[in-house]
């Protein structure tokens, strides 16, 4: 009876689906809302929970873990249906792609774009709610400046600061995920660009529904919906407006990596 059961529980583990589509980045970038919104497509299923952190972790946990987030190949079958997982922190380190492409060589993948001064700010204050860090923004950003030490970075330079397993507060994350065009181009260095929909936050958020639609219809190949938008509760909090001198400093340090950004997309976001 036992090995019956456990022949069961084996078959069923089995069955369990793998994501066809992740939604990669970037963090504060409007991922919770987008994901919230695109699995409200009755073609589109969510996993167990909207990060899962499967490849980011260390040491990474089984397969069958990470199946056991996802619905059933059969139900999949059965609806005409996707599913995925949306984890902003993919975006940035280096051997991220190619372990998504040996595992989901089929996958389609997602990648929002925010400007990266609201970015940085916005992150600090979901992680000053989260009880980290404990210092003014002003003083986290000066932190980022120091690590760098008036370095530019190219992608020799972001790669050694991501992949070098240092612990998280040596490494100017504020300041290097804003730095999109070398997340990019590590990404499309193992996917073909067609495999990679890029996704300008604000332009999200002028038309939700346009622009999940569209990603629904053209990168998915699922049915057209009409996405009734539903806001997130991330949304609804305000915070103190930045200071201008900050942000000047962060327009300016941003200026080049955007400017370069632009020319390899072909697509200017006026940030």
């Amino acid at each position: 009876m036992r090995e019956a059961r456990l022949h069961w529980r084996t078959l069923v583990e089995r069955d369990r689906a793998l994501p066809d589509f992740l939604i990669i980045g970037a963090h504060k970038g409007g991922t919770s809302s987008f994901y919230e919104n695109l699995v409200t497509h009755p073609q589109v299923y969510p996993s167990l929970t909207k990060e899962v952190h499967y490849f980011d972790r260390d040491p990474r946990p089984s397969l069958r873990w990470y199946r056991a987030h996802f619905p059933s190949r059969e139900e999949l079958r059965r609806n005409d249906a996707i599913c995925g997982e949306a984890t902003p922190s993919y975006a940035i380190y280096p051997g991220i792609p190619a372990d998504i492409k040996t595992l989901l060589p089929k996958a389609k993948l997602i990648f929002l774009l925010r400007d990266p001064v609201k970015r940085a700010y916005s992150a600090y204050q979901f992680n000053s709610r989260r009880g980290a860090p404990a210092m003014s923004f002003e003083a986290w950003i000066e932190r980022d400046f120091d690590l760098l030490g008036g370095q530019k970075i190219d992608r020799s330079a972001f790669m050694e600061y991501v992949g070098n397993n240092k612990r998280i507060d040596k490494v100017p994350v504020a300041l290097l995920r804003g730095i999109y065009v070398e997340q990019i181009r590590n990404w499309h260095s193992v996917f073909s660009q067609d495999r990679l929909t890029i996704i300008e936050s604000s332009e999200y958020f002028r038309d939700p529904s346009k622009v999940l639609n569209a990603v629904a219809t053209q990168s998915l190949g699922l049915r057209p919906h009409q996405f009734a938008y539903r806001k997130t509760h991330h949304e609804k909090r305000g915070y103190p407006k930045m200071r201008d001198e900050t942000r000047a400093r962060l327009e300016a340090f941003f200026k080049p990596y955007n400017e370069a950004l632009y020319t390899y997309l072909g697509r200017d976001f006026g940030w």
